[in-house]
């Protein structure tokens, strides 16, 4: 029964991106430059290779990798987030973006130098989401997953602040599963089919204002799971929050970690 429920609870979350997809493109940070150097360094994907990506939302992953030429199927669950996809990629001959889960869509007959999954691998049916990964792969190719998230003891009176808020309108009883972003080397060489996982990090800061800091975590899954009643509740006085007694700003540390293994 606990098992369903988080099954379920994680496919209404991994949907509710589509409805903002737009806003989920203008407000959501990407990644850092030196990522992208790091991937394509540690993966050893050649000049031209080809990529799979799982779960591409608006592309903010695929735009740099597209630029450094490679060839891209992009698999995208939500029909507007692969909108927004499409036409920033239009320009790119060699990338197509698919509307489909990564669970169902039929894998090529032609494996991929690289998979990547940018915030997006936590979403995939954890009964498949290696095996399926490693199938799509060429031997010796590389996986690379990454993510970023909030740095929380970095801004603590501003957290220590909001809980008040936050205990008004997402009460305990509503509180939810948080998934690990990525996987950790020792996950990927459990799996017996992934060797040499290599982690690396990059901290980061990011500030907003009240509007704009309204307008990302309206891209939150757990924001979105709240009744339209709550949600405006909760922002209404976030904002009120940030503007008397924050100056109408804040800052947020953020982590964001990459991990990449090769084919077994």
């Amino acid at each position: 029964m606990v098992k369903k429920m988080v099954t379920e609870v994680r496919e209404y979350r991994r949907a509710a991106f589509d409805d903002v997809a737009l806003l989920y493109d203008q407000i959501r940070p990407g990644y850092p430059d030196k990522l992208y150097k790091d991937l394509v360094g540690l993966s050893k994907i050649p000049d031209n290779g080809k990529i799979l990506e799982i779960g591409a939302g608006t592309g903010q992953a695929t735009l740099p990798l597209a630029e450094m030429g490679y060839h891209i199927t992009a698999i995208e669950l939500g029909d507007n987030l692969a909108r927004v996809a499409k036409d920033k990629l239009k320009s790119f001959p060699e990338v197509e973006v698919l509307v489909d889960s990564f669970e169902k869509w039929e894998l090529p007959s032609e494996p991929y130098d690289l998979v990547i999954a940018a915030t997006a691998f936590h979403w995939i049916d954890p009964k498949l989401r290696f095996e399926k990964s490693a199938a799509a792969l060429k031997l010796g190719g590389a996986i690379g997953i990454f993510g970023s998230w909030h740095e929380m003891e970095n801004d603590k009176e501003f957290i220590d602040a909001t809980e008040p808020i936050y205990n008004r309108y997402m009460p305990p009883k509503e509180s939810y599963q948080r998934l690990a972003i990525t996987p950790t080397g020792q996950e990927l060489e459990a799996t017996g089919l992934f060797i040499n996982p290599v982690e690396s990090s990059y901290k980061w800061t990011a500030t907003y204002t009240a509007n704009e800091y309204i307008r990302l975590i309206n891209t939150y899954s757990e924001h979105r799971r709240l009744l339209e009643a709550q949600r405006e509740g909760l922002f209404t006085d976030l904002t009120e929050l940030i503007n008397k007694d924050f100056g109408g700003h804040v800052t947020k540390h953020y982590t964001t970690r990459l991990i990449v293994a090769h084919k077994k």
